[in-house]
């Protein structure tokens, strides 16, 4: 009899082991869903800063999000007929205290038109999430304006 209890006491305690690790049911995660859609208009300047309606096709701007400074997404976009860079779009989970940064590099010019900055960048600070609270998704859809400016053409 104290043969089986034994082995019994080891057979309960073996499967008390093995199912301990079960996650509890309805837990909230401890992250937001941050869904990124980056866009940006594209445009050219003479050199009185007036727009031209001609558009920069083709060039070249390298999209890198981050996230608090380690996962990260790259794209290469080109300037389409409509000034535009098309939608570079991404998600990450943000947990407390970490921020998303977005950065636009313009790669060259176009012509004789060359970009007034050549980097632009927007940050989505954890402080603009938090309200939309643990679990739940945010969506981030910062807009660039990129200008390339002739400083010799009317």
């Amino acid at each position: 009899m104290r043969k089986q209890l034994v082995i019994m006491g080891v057979c309960l305690l073996f499967i008390t082991l093995c199912f301990s690790g079960c996650e509890e049911l309805g837990m909230k995660p401890d992250y937001i869903t941050v869904v990124c859609v980056i866009q940006a208009n594209v445009y050219l300047l003479d050199k009185n800063n007036n727009m031209l309606t001609e558009r920069p096709i083709g060039l070249l701007i390298n999209v890198e999000i981050t996230k608090a400074g380690g996962e990260n997404y790259n794209s290469e976009r080109t300037v389409t007929e409509y000034g535009t860079i098309g939608v570079a779009r991404c998600t990450f989970k943000l947990y407390k205290e970490q921020d998303i940064e977005a950065v636009l590099r313009v790669q060259g010019g176009y012509k004789d038109f060359y970009p007034v900055a050549a980097v632009h960048f927007k940050t989505l600070t954890w402080a603009e999430v938090e309200s939309v609270g643990f679990g739940e998704t945010y969506s981030w859809m910062p807009m660039f304006q990129i200008g390339l400016k002739n400083e010799t053409a009317p």
